[in-house]
């Protein structure tokens, strides 16, 4: 792929599938993802703020260092995909099947998981501060090393997963229970 434009101008990619590739040190800011499918890839300190990658299929794909504030995988399927030490603040999860995804070290606060269907993820160390989970399976997802401060769960949400005596306390003031010692 060879583009001779303008550095100022957006250059557009559309239609394609983009397979075993990496990015180094890339601002996707000029650079539109139109219908693109991520396979074998992987985004190293990327800034890929705002791209919507909605109702796509993504597997083996890495994000590390990524700034990914307001990313949209609405309606996708993501399957072994692993997020360290990433930015994600406002990024949408909501309506896709997350498989074999690993969450590490990332800024996800206001993030939004609803009616995602999960199956073997993995999160450590993650700041989930004020994210929304509804109508999401996250039974047997352990958050006991990350802060889920804020965060709102429904009930169907809640069933099976895993916290520390702190989060329980939280989780159960965000329920409207007042607790007193």
């Amino acid at each position: 792929l060879e583009i001779n434009q303008n550095p100022e101008d957006i250059v557009v990619i559309s239609n394609v599938t983009i397979d075993s590739c990496v990015f180094n040190d890339i601002n996707f800011d000029k650079i539109e993802l139109e219908d693109v499918e991520l396979l074998d890839v992987i985004f190293n300190n990327c800034d890929l703020s705002n791209k919507s990658f909605n109702g796509k299929y993504i597997s083996r794909v890495e994000f590390n260092n990524c700034k990914m504030t307001g990313v949209s995988f609405i309606d996708c399927s993501l399957k072994d995909i692993k997020f360290s030490n990433c930015s994600c603040e406002y990024i949408n999860f909501s309506g896709s099947n997350i498989s074999g995804v690993i969450f590490s070290e990332c800024f996800l606060k206001e993030s939004s998981f609803n009616e995602c269907f999960v199956k073997n993820i993995e999160i450590s160390d993650n700041n989930f501060s004020y994210s929304r989970f509804f109508n999401s399976n996250l039974k047997d997802v352990d958050f006991r090393s990350n802060d889920i401060s804020g965060v709102i769960f429904d009930n169907y949400s809640l069933k099976g997963i895993k916290v520390d005596t702190f989060q329980c306390r939280n989780i159960v003031c965000n329920l409207g229970v007042i607790v007193e010692d």
